[in-house]
């Protein structure tokens, strides 16, 4: 697994908040899980169709992902300490000791 950056339309991004506060009423973060998206058609109060966004529980991670992801998200909270205030040599964030496959994300598993 390789976590996917997703830009949100503003019509999902409340679907997104109650997703993100169901996964921590259970005690669980966003990056110990699977998330699964798909569309849902909706209308506004205009009467324009548009798809919205929805957000469901795919499975918990394994060990061996979870671990990989938690490596990365370090690497991604150190990266943005730096982002704001220095040039940042990116080589740097970029070692993952867990191998992936690079085309489809997954944890190669030995």
């Amino acid at each position: 697994m390789f976590p996917l950056l997703l830009s949100l339309p503003t019509g999902s991004l409340k679907e997104f908040t109650r997703y993100i506060q169901r996964l921590l009423s259970h005690g669980k973060k966003s990056i110990s899980v699977v998330t699964r998206f798909s569309l849902k058609k909706t209308v506004n109060a205009g009467g324009i169709a548009y798809s919205q966004a929805q957000f469901k529980i795919d499975r918990p991670l394994t060990e061996v992902e979870l671990t990989a992801v938690s490596q990365l998200a370090e690497q991604v909270k150190e990266y943005a300490k730096h982002a704001a205030t220095s040039p940042v040599d990116l080589d740097e964030f970029t070692d993952v000791s867990t191998p992936f496959d690079p085309i489809t994300g997954e944890i190669v598993e030995s």
